[in-house]
C-alpha cells in the first residue's frame, strides 16, 4: 500500500479502468501498455463521464469531467513550405 504522499509514479499493467457514461452503463478500457488506455466511444460535448480504476493493492479512485462545447473556427490558414 502506498502512502498519500508518496509522489514515485508506477505502470501498473493490471489496472481495471472503465468509463461510466449516464444512460450508457459501464464500458472496461483497454490497456495499450505504457499506463494507456483507449475506448471506441466518441465524447459527445456536454456529456459527464467518469474514469473509475482499480488496482489490487491500491485505494479504488474515480473522476468525473465535462466534455466541453466545440470551439467555432471562424478562419484557418497555412503556410507552406512549413518545417
Amino acid at each position: 500500500m502506498s502512502r498519500a504522499t508518496d509522489s514515485a509514479s508506477r505502470l501498473l499493467s493490471s489496472a481495471r479502468v472503465q468509463l461510466l457514461t449516464p444512460g450508457q452503463g459501464t464500458q472496461p478500457l483497454r490497456s495499450l501498455g505504457q499506463g494507456l488506455y483507449a475506448t471506441t466511444t466518441k465524447p459527445t460535448p456536454g456529456q459527464s463521464y467518469t474514469l473509475q480504476v482499480n488496482a489490487e493493492g491500491y485505494p479504488g479512485v474515480r473522476a468525473t469531467d465535462t466534455i466541453p462545447a466545440l470551439v467555432p473556427i471562424r478562419e484557418a490558414w497555412y503556410s507552406f513550405p512549413t518545417g
